[in-house]
Parts: structure tokens; sequence; C-alpha cells
């Protein structure tokens, strides 16, 4: 078999639609690849981002025009063919991936929260760097600032439309929607008049 070509990044000879199955799951892309529940992962550094399937059977179409296979005429004489370059194919290829790099759901991760420059305990307020092993899919894209203030804006915001007391109320109830440990015993019920801030609340988480 063989399909040295592949490391190089270039076409890639192959003798079996295995090996092109191999090409396709270990190529620098998909190998910072998984799968949780059927759908695709890439790691970018911070987070698991999701890759849509057309984006996957995108990569697998691109090499599958790649691959060749090395045949010999009756003459000994060896000539290339491109036998992969059908749908057939490709979605064989596309159900080998998603099998081979599936990963078992972590259901022991929800206490940690991806920001830009760190991941943050929600338990303990402990912070790490990102790391693919914690099997996060998303991130706030902003750096951490712990035991920050609320910022003037929001504060005047809340102040002018809901009254300054109601200030503890709305933190209480977003960083329910943020820490997704907090058991969700309760849920906010915004009344009051048209343009009297509740729709921007709404928007805002």
């Amino acid at each position: 078999m063989q399909i040295w070509g592949w490391l190089f990044n270039t076409a890639a000879p192959v003798s079996s639609l295995t090996a092109l199955l191999t090409v396709c799951c270990l190529e620098g892309r998909l190998a910072t690849g998984i799968v949780i529940n059927s759908a695709f992962y890439h790691w970018n550094g911070k987070y698991w981002e999701h890759k849509t399937d057309t984006a996957i059977n995108k990569l697998i179409t691109d090499y599958g025009q790649k691959a060749f296979k090395i045949s010999f005429d009756k003459d000994s004489q060896p000539y290339i063919i491109r036998p992969y370059e059908n749908n057939k194919h490709k979605e064989s290829a596309f159900k080998y991936c998603r099998s081979r790099l599936e990963r078992e759901t972590l259901t022991t991760n929800a206490h940690l929260l991806a920001f830009n420059d760190q991941v943050v305990d929600l338990r303990t307020g402990q912070t790490m760097p990102h790391d693919k092993a914690f099997l996060l899919t998303s991130v706030v894209p902003y750096d951490y600032q712990p035991n920050s203030e609320c910022p003037e804006v929001f504060r005047q915001f809340i102040a002018d439309s809901f009254g300054e007391d109601m200030l503890e109320v709305v933190r209480a109830f977003t960083s329910m929607f943020l820490d997704p440990t907090v058991p969700y015993g309760w849920f906010p019920h915004l009344l009051g008049q048209s343009v009297g801030g509740k729709g921007t609340l709404g928007e805002w988480h």
C-alpha cells in the first residue's frame, strides 16, 4: 500500500478505499478534530469549534480528487487511475471519519467556562489555561476579569428601566444563564409598559 504522498500534502497514491479513508481522517486538519454527538469539532487553541458536515464533506472531496491508485497494464507498466471521485466513496469516507473520531459525551465539564484568555471553574473561581481535554465547545469572546464592577452603562440602564434596587436581581438571574451548574428553579418574568427595557434586556441575554 502506497500512502507516502499525503505526508507531503501532495496527491496521495492509495491502493484501497481504506487507505483513502485513512488519508482523510489522519491528515492535519482532521487529526485535530473530534466528533461529539455526531457533530464534527476542530480544536482552535481555545475551544472545540463546530464544523459543519458540508465543510467536512468538502475536505473529503478535495482529498478524493487528489488520491489516485497505481495499476499495471498487461506489460507490467504502471499507470494512474482515480477511482475515488464519486459520491459513493465520499459518503463512505464521511461515515468512517465520523465513526473514527467519535468521543464519548462528557457531562462532567459543565462547571467550566471558557473565556478568550483562560478557563474558569464556576464552582471555585479557579482559573486555568485552555485545554482540549476539557471538551468545551463554546467560548465567551472576552477576557475574564474577576471581581470587576458592573459597567456603568449597564448599571444606568437597569436603574432607568427597572430601578436601582433590581440590579442584584438582574445580576442573579444573569449569572444563572452563564453558569450551567446552577439549578434552574427560577426564571425571570418581565412585566411593564412597552419601550421600558424588557426587550433590550432579553436581547442582551
